[in-house]
C-alpha cells in the first residue's frame, strides 16, 4: 500500500520504494533529498528565467537608445514591432499612423525600391504623389499644401531632399502652421499669406533616399515636424534559411539559395495562365 503511494513515474520507481520502506532512515533521507532536488531545479529555472528577462530588457534598451521614440512604447508593443522586422510595410504602417495620431507628418526613408511611396499610397484613401525637384519654389509647394488642407486628402512628396534649402525653410513654416491648427482643432486658420478652411484628416508625407547622389539632410526644424521611418530591403535568403531550419530541414543554406532563385525567376516572368493554375 505504501509503495503504491510512491507512484510509478519512472522505470522501477515502485520497486525502489518497496526497498526503501524496509529502512525508515533511508526512506527519510531519499525523501528529503528528493525535496532538495526539487528546490534546486526550481531555483535553477527561476535563475535562467531571470537571465532571459535581463537579456531581453538589455536588448530592448539598445533599441530604445538607437530609436528614442521607442521609449514611448511598452515592452510588449516593442517586441511586436521588432518581431515584424522582416515586414517593413507593417512597420511603416505603424509609424505613419502613430505620426498622424501625434499630429505630425511621416518621412519614410530608404534606398530605391523599398516601397516608401507605395506604402504611403496603400495607407491612405486619396493620396497625391508629387515628384520634387530644384525647380519647385515655396509658392508652388504652398499652393499644394493649401489644396490638401481644404480637401482632406493626403500628399506624398517624393524625393523631398531635392528641394533647395531656401524652399525647405519656408516649407517648415507652412507645415508647422497646418499641424498647429489641427492640434488646436481649428476650422479655419491663418496659412502664411491667407486665411483658409481646414479639414483635420489632411496628411503630409515625404520620402527620402539617404544613399542617393546629391541628397541633403533635412534641417533640424523639419526633423521636429516629420517622424522618420527607415525602410530597408529584407535579407530574403537569410529569412528563407531560418524558416527552413525552423521546419527541420538540413543543409538549409544551398536549399535557401535554390528557393530564392526559383521565386525570383517566378516573380520576374509572371504568366497569367500559369498564375491561374
Amino acid at each position: 500500500m505504501e509503495a503504491d503511494k510512491c507512484g510509478t513515474d519512472g522505470y522501477g520507481t515502485k520497486k525502489v520504494c518497496e526497498v526503501l520502506l524496509i529502512d525508515e532512515t533511508a526512506y527519510l533521507f531519499v525523501y528529503q533529498y528528493y525535496g532538495m532536488l526539487q528546490n534546486i531545479y526550481r531555483s535553477i529555472m527561476y535563475f535562467c528565467l531571470s537571465l532571459c528577462e535581463k537579456a531581453l530588457s538589455e536588448y530592448l534598451e539598445t533599441k530604445r537608445l538607437a530609436f528614442p521614440r521607442f521609449y514611448f512604447v511598452s515592452s510588449a508593443d516593442l517586441q511586436d514591432i521588432l518581431s515584424k522586422g522582416t515586414q517593413p510595410k507593417q512597420i511603416c504602417y505603424i509609424t505613419l499612423t502613430q505620426s498622424l495620431h501625434l499630429t505630425m507628418s511621416g518621412a519614410p526613408a530608404g534606398s530605391g525600391g523599398t516601397g516608401k511611396t507605395e506604402t504611403t499610397k496603400d495607407l491612405g484613401v486619396m493620396v497625391y504623389v508629387f515628384n520634387c525637384s530644384e525647380l519647385m519654389d515655396h509658392k508652388s509647394v504652398g499652393n499644394i499644401y493649401k489644396g490638401l488642407a481644404q480637401t482632406r486628402t493626403w500628399g506624398c512628396f517624393d524625393e523631398f531632399y531635392r528641394n533647395s534649402v531656401e524652399v525647405l525653410s519656408m516649407v517648415a513654416v507652412q507645415v508647422k502652421s497646418i499641424q498647429a491648427a489641427i492640434r488646436n482643432k481649428k476650422e479655419r486658420f491663418l496659412f502664411p499669406g491667407e486665411n483658409i478652411t481646414l479639414k483635420h484628416s489632411v496628411g503630409i508625407f515625404i520620402t527620402m533616399n539617404p544613399g542617393d547622389a546629391g541628397s541633403t539632410e533635412l534641417p533640424e526644424n523639419h526633423k521636429a515636424l516629420f517622424r522618420p521611418c527607415a525602410m530597408v530591403v529584407p535579407d530574403i535568403e537569410l529569412i528563407c534559411e531560418i524558416t527552413l531550419v525552423a521546419e527541420g530541414f538540413n543543409d538549409t543554406w544551398p536549399l535557401a539559395r535554390k528557393c530564392i532563385t526559383l521565386y525570383t525567376l517566378w516573380s520576374c516572368f509572371p504568366n497569367r495562365q500559369v498564375s491561374r493554375r
